[in-house]
């Protein structure tokens, strides 16, 4: 997801760090766009109506950064030093934390609602079954 390897031997928390460093960088991109707008308002002689649409498109760019950087900094808030794989109890029926899922759910889905507004092409439903001893997911992971 967004450049990140898993491997089998990637803890929760580097997930959660890879998110936090992801937020940064957007912290720094808009910090950077901000100069961007300040450098087209200086040294050339334009009239206000250029400089308004550069800073308005810059205002409008910073909000989603910010949005974004949100979603980013609330993923980033995942997991412990244990792998990704492994699970506290091999009981059947244990369920993961609620309000965890529900957090990281919200965060992803604010993320694909952006990318959306912007044009990009909405995700496939993946049609991969999960069986698990005599347990079957029939409808698969999605």
């Amino acid at each position: 997801v967004w450049g990140f390897k898993g491997k089998t031997t990637t803890k929760k928390n580097d997930v959660g760090s890879y998110f936090n460093s992801l937020g940064v960088k957007l912290g720094e991109a808009s910090k950077e766009l901000e100069e961007v707008a300040k450098k087209a308002e200086t040294g050339i002689d334009k009239n206000d109506s250029s400089k308004n649409l550069i800073k308005e498109a810059v205002e409008v760019t910073k909000k989603v950064l910010a949005t974004l950087k949100g979603h980013l900094e609330s993923l980033g808030q995942v997991g412990d030093s244990n792998l990704v794989g492994d699970a506290a109890t091999d009981d059947k029926g244990v369920t993961a934390g609620t309000d965890a899922l529900k957090g990281a759910f919200k965060a992803l889905k604010g993320i694909i609602d952006i990318a959306e507004g912007a044009g990009v092409a909405k995700p496939k439903a993946g049609s991969t079954a999960v069986k698990l001893s005599n347990a079957d997911n029939k409808d698969g992971a999605k």
